[in-house]
């Protein structure tokens, strides 16, 4: 059985400058209305149990604005994952997506798709393109190795918040 803007609307309701979903009708002695539905996971995103099934928030926040739960995916504009306010959420094939991430935590150099390539001693630029990455040069000065990594990402139609 597939969720409806009704049966959302019923026990739900959507604060699109917030992002939050706030109960209208309890179902059990721990939920109450008026507080807000669900809770952050380990991954970051808040979860919402919704007639016994559980959904993640940001598709909720689709079905409740536009009527339709988003065919892609949904990506969190400024890369916070509980922040599901309507202007912070677009619908995305997982190609953009992957064009808006945060910096790995891993990362050294503080600048995505840039490290210290130790043999030659110079500072490697790279992209990752579908399955693949794509060699951008060696640079004696990581400032030139930075500039090469946000010309191609911007060659190749990556999100401005890319990397941050």
């Amino acid at each position: 059985m597939k969720l409806t803007k009704e049966e959302l609307s019923e026990e739900l309701h959507y604060n699109q400058a917030t992002g939050k979903f706030i109960r209208r009708i309890a179902r059990s002695n721990s939920v109450k209305i008026g507080e807000e539905a669900g809770n952050v996971g380990g991954a970051g995103y808040r979860h919402i149990y919704v007639n016994g099934r559980r959904f993640l928030a940001h598709r909720l926040a689709f079905l409740y604005v536009t009527g339709e739960f988003p065919i892609g995916e949904v990506d969190h504009i400024n890369g916070e994952r509980s922040d599901n306010r309507w202007t912070n959420l677009r619908a995305v094939s997982n190609v953009q997506n992957s064009r808006n991430q945060k910096k790995p935590v891993t990362n050294t150099s503080g600048h995505i798709g840039v490290c210290w390539h130790s043999a030659a001693s110079k500072w490697m630029a790279q992209i990752q393109l579908g399955r693949r990455n794509k060699y951008l040069g060696l640079f004696d000065k990581i400032e030139d190795a930075v500039s090469a990594r946000i010309e191609a990402q911007l060659r190749h139609g990556f999100h401005k918040n890319h990397g941050r």
